[in-house]
C-alpha cells in the first residue's frame, strides 16, 4: 500500500468546518473548469489532503462519541459512569444524569 502524504501544518491546524469549506471551494473551482491545468492539479492535491484531514477529524469525533456512549451504563434507574477519565467526559455524564428523558 502507498503511504498517504503527510498533512502540511496549515491543513493540520484547520478545524473540520474550515477544512470542509475550503474543500467545497476547491471542488466548485474545479467543476467550473476556469483554472489552468497546473493550478487544477495543485488544487486537486490540496483537496485530497483536505479530504484526508476531514476524514481524520470525523474518525476522532466518532471515537470520542463511542467512548462516551460505551462508558455510560444504566444501573438502578440512573446513568452511571463506567471508567471515564477526562473532566469533559465527567461533565457530560453529569449533564446527562440530570437530563429529563
Amino acid at each position: 500500500m502507498a503511504k498517504e502524504p503527510a498533512l502540511s501544518k496549515d491543513i493540520a491546524g484547520l478545524s473540520f468546518e474550515d477544512a470542509l469549506k475550503e474543500l467545497e471551494n476547491i471542488v466548485q473551482q474545479l467543476e467550473q473548469g476556469k483554472v489552468k491545468l497546473d493550478e487544477a492539479i495543485a488544487a486537486y492535491e490540496r483537496g485530497a489532503l483536505l479530504k484526508q484531514h476531514c476524514e481524520k477529524k470525523l474518525a476522532e469525533a466518532k471515537m470520542k462519541v463511542e467512548k462516551i456512549h460505551f462508558s455510560l451504563v444504566w444501573l438502578n434507574g440512573g446513568w452511571r459512569i463506567h471508567d471515564i477519565g477526562t473532566k469533559e467526559e465527567r461533565s457530560l455524564v453529569a449533564y446527562l444524569r440530570n437530563y429529563k428523558y
